[in-house]
């Protein structure tokens, strides 16, 4: 696949496609390239006019970002499902096996993509019982490693840093991850991870051409695997290890590494903060599962501070003392 390359279809011929260890199938024109499915879909994306069956009423709301009513993003639930709305874009309504999206004025299918795969995909993955964090992830040695932070926090550049080093991303901007029988699990997203364009020149060199993740947006998307950066790694892994990444000048860690442990409790605080809907979804029961469910990772997978110097030259340290940390496993 080359750099440029995308799934285009015409609207009537549906593709199946493999994220999340879930197959989805759908007609959608997307971007973004999200590997083939042969299974039965798991679930199934549709646009067009159609209403939600049922209404929802505003004490049902679950989430709320009031401060730009224009882009207001909301959940509510509903008697068979429930509704997310991104204010200006469009109602997405996720109902078992199926997520229906009706746009908001003129179809913007590149902000449709993003919101599909971000904030209501993370919806339905949390609705599905696992836990969908803020998160990069690659794997080392069959074992997932993953790295939590806001916007410009430096997870995707870490999880480019290590994929230089040999190792496969697992999963860009959202990591899902399931607990059976006291083992989390990290699930394999896409094959395509978003790096702003000064990472992008230091991973892929100059000249090399990519799309914006969306107009106006400057941060760019970069195919993995054949054709493109890196390799990618389509099968779950049991996560090892959780580093929250802080970037430093070079003058306050000296030029060093430092990979500081947390407790189960303060790890499952950052847990909560990093959840991908942290800031989308709120109500008592919301919380209470997250709480459950984010506590069993914690209970299994240990969490780091990792302190690095900032600067690129500065990465692979950063890398191999993520690899030396695995290894004394």
């Amino acid at each position: 696949m080359s750099m440029m390359e995308t799934q285009e279809y015409d609207g009537t011929a549906p593709g199946r496609y493999r994220t999340y260890g879930y197959s989805l199938e759908s007609s959608f024109p997307f971007k973004y390239y999200l590997g083939c499915s042969h299974d039965d879909a798991d679930i199934v994306f549709t646009l067009g006019d159609r209403v939600p069956d049922n209404a929802f009423d505003a004490s049902d709301l679950l989430c709320g970002a009031p401060s730009d009513e224009e882009r207001r993003i909301y959940a509510v639930s509903m008697h068979r499902g429930a509704l997310f709305h991104v204010g200006n874009v469009a109602d997405f309504s996720l109902e078992e096996g199926h997520i229906h999206c009706r746009p908001l004025g003129r179809l913007r299918c590149h902000l449709v993509e993003l919101c599909l795969l971000g904030p209501v995909f993370s919806f339905w993955l949390e609705r599905q019982g696992l836990s969908a964090l803020h998160a990069s992830a690659v794997a080392v040695d069959g074992r997932a490693v993953a790295f939590l932070s806001s916007n410009k926090g430096g997870k995707s550049c870490l999880a480019a840093a290590m994929m230089a080093a040999g190792y496969p991303l697992l999963s860009d901007d959202i990591l899902a991850v399931s607990v059976q029988d006291g083992m989390a699990e990290a699930r394999p997203s896409y094959p395509q991870m978003r790096l702003w364009p000064a990472e992008a020149e230091h991973f892929l060199g100059t000249g090399t051409a990519l799309e914006e993740v969306y107009p106006g947006f400057p941060k760019l998307r970069v195919p993995v695997g054949e054709g493109g950066f890196g390799a990618f790694h389509h099968q779950p892994c049991p996560l090892s290890r959780i580093f929250l990444p802080q970037r430093r000048p070079p003058e306050e860690t000296g030029g060093g590494i430092i990979v500081a442990p947390l407790t189960p409790g303060e790890a499952l605080l950052e847990l909560l903060g990093h959840s991908f809907l942290s800031d989308m979804v709120d109500g008592p029961d919301w919380r209470a599962e997250q709480l459950v469910r984010l506590g069993r990772v914690v209970t299994g997978v240990p969490v780091y501070r990792l302190f690095y110097p900032d600067g690129f030259q500065y990465l692979p340290f950063a890398a191999e003392a993520v690899a030396d940390e695995l290894r004394r496993i």
